[in-house]
């Protein structure tokens, strides 16, 4: 596998210098090539990875712009043929490690690919439906709906990203649910960072990656789901999630959270005190605060939780009596 890893990659600094003049037929050849075994299958979808890599994220100060732009606009052009080939396996295989490599090109593809593949599709189906309840999938499964959660479309597909998002949160509440608010059980602030420290890597790698699909979702969408009646009562679950992540002991998680969590009490605050905010809708503004106040309230308690400590100080009286 090394080899063929060294040689995978070999063969992209030759696209680079060669496609497409002197190889024109190269994205045909390996789609064509991708049908005839699961093994060549998966080695042409890390050869995509890596070329998508090498052209929309290294490649500047590598080649010249010219020819950043030329890579750029045959690889758009030729992309259905791709993106065929991605869908159909990911719609139609069993074999686990296609699969997951398959799921890994496409979150490469993601930022960059025109939106009609994602959103006119049923790429968003198939992530949320077939792969994010599968443990082995999860973590690629919600990578790929994170990016595709922070992409800003204005008014232009807002119904996909509510069925999205909508699809996530009750797959999430059987996948993992949170605890009974009641005196009985753990409280669900806590719930997810007991989680994160006893379970396994990929749990922990899951928990962190919820965080990221919520901040970076709701950074840009927050007032469609919030307004939307079958949504609303979902977004306080999910900012619960949230508030359950905000404890993992993990700086990077938390840095995350505390940056959303400033965010969304600035513009709540804003909206209550009818400064323009990002989410603002008529009369809405005081039930908005009402309805995030007992979150509100369990944030505030991690935030001093987790705040840190004074280093230590040394009281010391002298004989007159002085501190």
């Amino acid at each position: 596998k090394v080899l063929v890893h060294k040689l995978n990659h070999t063969l992209v600094q030759i696209l680079k210098q060669d496609w497409p003049q002197a190889w024109p037929n190269f994205i045909t050849d390996l789609v064509g090539a991708s049908k005839t075994s699961d093994s060549l299958c998966e080695n042409n979808m890390n050869i995509l990875r890596l070329l998508s890599e090498e052209v929309f994220d290294f490649s500047t100060g590598q080649m010249t712009q010219a020819k950043i732009r030329t890579l750029k606009e045959t690889l758009n052009h030729e992309f259905a043929l791709v993106f065929e080939l991605c869908q159909f396996v990911l719609t139609n295989s069993q074999n686990m490690e296609l699969l997951v490599e398959t799921l890994q090109t496409l979150l490469k593809f993601l930022n960059w690919i025109p939106l009609g593949y994602v959103f006119e599709t049923k790429m968003i189906e198939l992530l949320g439906g077939r792969f994010l309840p599968v443990t082995v999938f999860r973590n690629h499964a919600l990578r790929c709906l994170t990016e595709i959660g922070a992409l800003d479309t204005g008014k232009q597909y807002e119904e996909n990203f509510i069925t999205m998002f909508h699809g996530v949160m009750l797959q999430l509440q059987t996948m993992l649910p949170l605890p009974p608010e009641d005196e009985h059980h753990i409280h669900y602030a806590l719930h997810l960072a007991e989680l994160y420290n006893k379970g396994s890597e990929e749990d922990g790698n899951f928990i962190a990656n919820l965080g990221l699909f919520f901040t970076s979702f709701f950074r840009v969408h927050l007032p469609l789901v919030e307004g939307n009646p079958n949504t609303a009562s979902q977004v306080i679950t999910a900012h619960k999630y949230l508030i359950g992540i905000s404890n993992v002991d993990h700086k990077e998680v938390f840095k995350t959270c505390l940056e959303y969590w400033l965010w969304l009490a600035e513009d709540i605050y804003n909206s209550w005190k009818g400064v323009p905010s990002f989410v603002s809708y008529a009369n809405h503004n005081s039930q908005r605060k009402s309805a995030y106040a007992q979150v509100l309230s369990d944030c505030r308690r991690t935030m001093i939780k987790k705040m840190v400590k004074p280093e230590e100080v040394i009281i010391v009286e002298d004989e007159n009596g002085e501190i």
